[in-house]
């Protein structure tokens, strides 16, 4: 029998949907060449009624992985207007990794949607202030209370 973490490591994209008249997993496998995409930023993305939760699951947004973020979050910002980026695990982040997050904002405002940051580690959170993105996008602490302030709008 597997886990769901047996099956989040077999498959590119996990949905877990979590709406009231639809609930399941959604899964997709690509076809990829051996040795492609091994230091892919790999992502957990549930859906809560209209509002998308994906859980970033490596330690970095970075260089490295930035494009591979930037493409695997592409159907989630044309499925939902509304979206958390949870950086729980999240320890680095650098400028390559900020212009990820900052373009999903610019996708999702440009459709009238917004994005909301939860659970950001201490690491991430100081070049956040650096930057100052929290004036721009909303931090909160908890995936929960994104997700009220979410249904608040």
């Amino acid at each position: 029998m597997h886990t769901f973490d047996d099956i989040r490591e077999l498959m590119d994209e996990v949905y877990y949907l979590h709406a009231a008249r639809r609930r399941g997993i959604r899964m997709v496998k690509r076809r990829s060449k051996p040795g492609e995409g091994d230091n892919k930023m790999k992502l957990l993305v549930e859906k809560f009624d209209d509002v998308a939760v994906a859980a970033l699951q490596g330690e970095a947004l970075d260089a490295s992985n930035a494009d591979d973020f930037r493409r695997d979050i592409e159907p989630v910002l044309r499925d939902s207007r509304k979206l958390i980026l949870d950086l729980g695990k999240v320890t680095f982040v650098d400028s390559r990794g900020c212009g990820a997050i900052l373009s999903c904002l610019k996708s999702l405002n440009e459709a009238g949607g917004d994005l909301k940051l939860c659970c950001v580690t201490k690491p991430a959170r100081v070049v956040f202030d650096l930057i100052r993105l929290h004036r721009i996008c909303e931090i909160i602490d908890t995936k929960e209370r994104a997700l009220t302030a979410f249904k608040k709008t």
